[in-house]
């Protein structure tokens, strides 16, 4: 028996099949300003399950909002309102300073085994015309493993907050993968301001008899070349690898507070298995004034019994750049992920067109899966809005790289020309325990002896 309730906007398609009972609530608690100004490429993130609609007038301030449309397996998918503001051209400095304070309490009679293994420091300055080679590999492994019969107490404290600046003449790709891992992608033209603040709460409680054996294997690899005036070669290379394996008989009470709270509780009685599967791969190739190639190739997809599909359809009108990218996981370009409000503003100086425009040409190619509907007339400002929500995933959210012009199955050409500065700036908010309120509270409820598929419904 399942009881799902979804507050506004959530399409759901719940089939259950008996065996297990989860409760899962989250609820927002942070709050970012972003400021996006012109001089470069501004890419703009949803995160899947989310239908996003733009409407741009000339001119004007265009109001974007990304209305969430279902509830995916046991798995609420943030929705938030992105305010995107774009003025004038700069340079972007990058600090990425990993920030992870584990405590463990292992109670006698247990084994508690937990590696956490620090991500790094980041520090990446570009300026305009240089040759920039950052190479980001994964952050770190955490493994635990909870044997039957013990109590074990995993508190992970701040995590951070990230502060993208970006400044004129750049693009700035910043990526945030999930569980320890910040991908910071600069291409040509710009330099990128990312600030990380502590601010994650992390309280696992595994209470005796359960066997929990969760294996988080990052395997991102973000090489970025910087070729004076010349090209950049961004190749991110296959995500990781997450394993949980969730043996009968056991509870597990997971708690992460800020940037979103998960709180996962499994019953005794049921078995999960989460296995993510490559999805896409995010491989950019910029050229200035010449080509801009933009591939996405398989990277990380979600295999928990439901995997969501959406068809994106995307209207683009010339003059003004408006680039939507997904990216597996929890990934941050130019944007922030759930628990967060964006404040970004697009000011004139775009060029996006479905054919070729001098000065530099993207190629989009996106395998299977979107429909972001997307209406942007050229010339004007563009006002987004993305209310934070929140991220409820007993398992993992599907993954796909989206890109402005996204057509399933199909490649577009788009012609996109930098030109802008994206200043973004988080600022804490509150930490709400075990339930977060802000846009919307979905409060999932199993009952016991049950197994819940949720099929999306695009």
């Amino acid at each position: 028996m399942v009881n799902v309730k979804v507050i506004p906007c959530y399409v759901a398609n719940v089939t259950v099949i008996p065996c297990y009972a989860v409760n899962v609530k989250v609820i927002p608690c942070y709050v970012a300003n972003l400021t996006v100004i012109p001089c470069y490429l501004v890419d703009v993130t949803v995160i899947p399950c989310y239908v996003v609609d733009v409407t741009v007038i000339p001119w004007y301030m265009v109001n974007v909002k990304v209305i969430p449309w279902y509830v995916v397996n046991v798995t609420v998918i943030p929705w938030y309102a992105v305010d995107v503001t774009v003025i004038p051209c700069y340079v972007v400095n990058v600090t990425v300073i990993p920030c992870y304070v584990v405590n463990v309490t292992v109670i006698p009679c247990y084994v508690v085994n937990v590696t956490v293994i620090p991500c790094y420091v980041v520090n990446v300055t570009v300026i305009p015309c240089y040759v920039v080679n950052v190479t980001v590999i994964p952050c770190y492994v955490v493994n635990v493993t909870v044997i039957p019969c013990y109590v074990v107490n995993v508190t992970v404290i701040p995590w951070y907050m990230v502060n993208v600046t970006v400044i004129p003449c750049y693009v700035v790709d910043v990526t945030v993968i999930p569980w320890y891992m910040v991908n910071v992608k600069v291409i040509p033209w710009y330099m990128v301001n990312v600030t990380v603040i502590p601010c994650y709460v992390v309280d696992v409680t595994v209470i005796p008899c359960y066997v929990v054996d969760v294996t988080v294997i990052p395997c991102y690899v973000v090489d970025v070349k910087v070729i004076p005036c010349s090209m950049v070669n961004l190749t991110v290379i296959p995500c990781y690898l997450v394993n949980v394996t969730v043996i009968p008989c056991y509870v597990v009470n997971v708690t992460v507070i800020p940037w979103y709270m998960v709180n996962v509780k499994e019953i005794p009685c049921y078995a999960a298995n989460l296995t993510v599967i490559p999805c896409y791969l995010l491989d950019v190739t910029v050229i200035p004034c010449d080509v801009l190639i933009v591939t996405v190739i398989p990277c990380s997809m979600v295999n928990v019994t439901v995997i969501p599909f959406y068809v994106m359809n995307v209207t683009l009108i010339p003059y003004y750049v408006v680039n939507v990218t997904v990216i597996p996981w929890y990934v941050v370009d130019v944007t922030l992920i759930p628990c967060y409000v964006v404040d970004v503003t697009v000011i004139p100086c775009y060029v996006l067109d479905v054919t070729v425009i001098p000065c530099s040409m993207v190629k989009l190619k996106v395998i299977p899966c979107y429909l972001v509907n997307m209406t942007v007339i050229l010339c004007y400002v563009v006002n987004v809005t993305i209310i934070p929500c929140y991220v409820v995933n007993m398992r993992v959210i599907p993954c796909y790289l989206l890109d402005v012009t996204v057509i399933p199955c199909d490649v577009l050409i788009v012609t996109v020309i930098p030109c802008y500065e994206v200043d973004v700036t988080v600022i804490p908010c509150y930490v709400v325990d075990v339930t977060v309120i802000p846009c919307y509270v979905v409060d999932v409820t199993i009952i016991p002896c049950y197994v819940v598929e949720v099929t999306v419904i695009p």
